[in-house]
């Protein structure tokens, strides 16, 4: 009789074992820990199964035995389901950013960066566990590593690795989160987001890519850190691995062969035809260019935008709805953008123009080139080609 009893108890610890393996499994402990209980979970029943042989036949056939069997396999149910939970939890983690402006949400460049990334990025960041930022940067690296993973981030103590502080020259003041693909490294002491992707950028971007400003014309000058200068824009430019140059068209016969494109920025004197001719050539070898051409300025540079369907009206965009953002009618604001477009496909805030000069695409000419609008004024603004009547119309 103690057999039997000792049996069934066997047989009870011999279910257990075998519903925690399943557990084991799912959560992928090694095979070898799984095939192990497997083993001594059979080994219980049949302890059970010899000690109980004469009672199996009138057990199996009694009502109560129906009941435990059901109730055996829908506790293996729940402790399957519970498991694979647990295993989804620990190798699939999902957040939700239930916040009203998406806080917590990565933008959409910084999806893009780390859905591109191919090798593996790693983040150093000197913060102790106890610094103000550190559950911020934190909570930053973790929605990185979420996303993509081959981004990987470590935090060194300050305190507790001096050797490591000392070995990445990291100082009081300076910046303090190094990013590291390969021997290349990037670093930045703004905390935040657009740092962040910036850094990545700049470190799996590593081959620079020259941007030439023209000259001799009276264009924005990318050194110049007053209001009408580009110095701030070179900044954000410098993020992306992006090197701006001087380029003078009276002295060259072409654009260079390193350039990733030109820059005409508002030029108040126009080009003259052989430098627009060199512009023209660099651009049907398929070269790139940013235009910025002022209203009620000749540029010279409106019949080569003619020769690719583009047509530079001589007027100024107004839109007297620009009042009701607190702005000048000369300065139109911008709602709808080209989402078939790389460059506006993310843009969903409103952008001012100052100034601006309204752009027509041609139809039917002799060019193959095919022009398509990138922003799109309200429909309350128009072209004014005069500002000196007395009531602008």
């Amino acid at each position: 009789m103690k057999l039997k009893y000792a049996g069934r108890i066997l047989g009870v610890l011999g279910l257990v074992i075998l519903a925690s393996s399943t557990i084991t499994f799912i959560i992928g402990a090694p095979l070898s820990l799984v095939v192990g209980k497997v083993i001594l979970a059979g080994f219980f029943f049949a302890t059970y199964a010899i000690t109980n042989w004469g009672d199996l036949g009138a057990s199996a056939s009694s009502r109560g035995t129906f009941f435990f069997g059901v109730s055996a396999l829908g506790a293996l149910l729940v402790v399957g389901l519970l498991g694979m939970g647990n295993y989804i939890v620990h190798h699939k983690p999902k957040s939700w950013d239930l916040t009203k402006a998406q806080i917590h949400t990565l933008s959409p460049d910084t999806l893009k960066t780390l859905d591109g990334l191919k090798q593996e990025v790693t983040v150093l960041a000197f913060f102790g566990s106890g610094e103000p930022s550190y559950e911020a940067l934190s909570d930053l690296f973790r929605r990185y590593g979420e996303r993509s993973p081959h981004f990987k981030y470590e935090f060194v103590d300050p305190i507790r690795d001096p050797m490591r502080v000392e070995q990445y020259g990291i100082r009081d003041g300076g910046p303090r989160v190094v990013v590291k693909l390969g021997a290349t490294e990037s670093r930045f002491q703004e905390l935040s987001e657009e740092s962040l992707t910036n850094a990545i950028v700049k470190v799996t971007h590593s081959a620079t890519k020259k941007l030439y400003f023209t000259t001799g014309h009276g264009e924005a000058d990318f050194e110049d850190q007053g209001p009408g200068g580009l110095s701030g824009v070179v900044q954000r430019m410098s993020n992306e691995g992006l090197v701006p140059a001087k380029l003078n068209l009276a002295a060259a016969a072409q654009i260079p062969k390193d350039a990733e494109a030109i820059v005409v920025a508002g030029p108040v004197k126009p080009f003259q035809p052989g430098e627009s001719d060199v512009v023209r050539r660099y651009l049907e070898a398929g070269g790139k260019a940013f235009l910025m051409l002022e209203p009620s300025v000749e540029s010279g540079l409106e019949l080569l935008l003619e020769d690719f369907n583009v047509q530079a009206e001589d007027a100024t965009v107004i839109d007297p709805v620009s009042r009701l953002f607190g702005a000048s009618e000369a300065i139109p604001v911008v709602q709808s953008y080209n989402q078939a477009s790389e460059i506006t496909r993310d843009f969903t805030l409103n952008t001012v123009f100052p100034t601006a000069r309204p752009l027509t695409v041609l139809h039917g000419g002799a060019s193959k080139a095919v022009a398509s609008p990138l922003a799109l004024t309200m429909p309350s603004a128009w072209g004014e080609t005069d500002l000196t009547a007395p009531e602008v119309k």
